[in-house]
C-alpha cells in the first residue's frame, strides 16, 4: 500500500502489464472481472521491490483468489479491497511503516542506538 502511495499509482496502474479480463458466471450472476495469476502477482511484488522473493503465500492466495476452484486466479477488485481496508487502519500502517524503517535502517546505525 506504501509502496502505490508513494509513486501515485493505482492497484490497476501497478498490475497493468498482468492483469486480464475474464467473463465470470455463477449460479445467481455474471460479470466481467479483472484477473491476475497469483504467480504474476507474487513476482510482481518482487520485482517492484516490496517483497525480496516472489515466494507464493498460501493464505494470502486462497484469501484473495477467484473461488477454491481457481486458487491461482486473483482477483483485482479484492486486492484493492484488501489494501483499502489496511490502510483504514492506523495501527496497522503505523506497524508497516516502523517495519520498513527498521529494515531500511543501516547496520552500523544500529551499534549506536
Amino acid at each position: 500500500m506504501l509502496f502505490l502511495l508513494e509513486n501515485n499509482l493505482t492497484t490497476a496502474e501497478f498490475f497493468k502489464d498482468v492483469i486480464y479480463q475474464q467473463n465470470v458466471k455463477s449460479k445467481t450472476k455474471q460479470q466481467t472481472l479483472d484477473i491476475l495469476k497469483s504467480e504474476d502477482f507474487f513476482r510482481m511484488l518482487q520485482e517492484n521491490g516490496i517483497r525480496k522473493k516472489p515466494t507464493e503465500h498460501e493464505n494470502l492466495k486462497s484469501f484473495l483468489s477467484l473461488s477454491a476452484g481457481f486458487p491461482n486466479l486473483l482477483v483485482l477488485k479484492s486486492i484493492r479491497k484488501t489494501l483499502e481496508q489496511m490502510a483504514e487502519n492506523e495501527e496497522f500502517m503505523d506497524a508497516i511503516r516502523e517495519d520498513i524503517m527498521a529494515a531500511n535502517q543501516d547496520p552500523a546505525e544500529e551499534e549506536y542506538e
